[in-house]
């Protein structure tokens, strides 16, 4: 995984430890770049993270 604050779309998944799919039907914060290019905030996906985190 690179050390670019952006990820691609595999480098997302498995961030979250997910398949593309998954990652796709979730409600993640993502940025479109152009017609279908995706870029995930690494930040955005650790806020993500916490606010879904369940409480044990």
């Amino acid at each position: 995984m690179s050390d670019s604050p952006l990820l691609t779309r595999a480098e997302a998944a498995a961030y979250l430890r997910v398949s593309l799919r998954t990652l796709d039907r979730l409600d993640v914060p993502r940025i479109k770049y152009g017609h279908r290019t995706m870029r995930y905030e690494r930040a955005a996906l650790d806020a993500w993270i916490t606010a879904h985190k369940e409480a044990a």
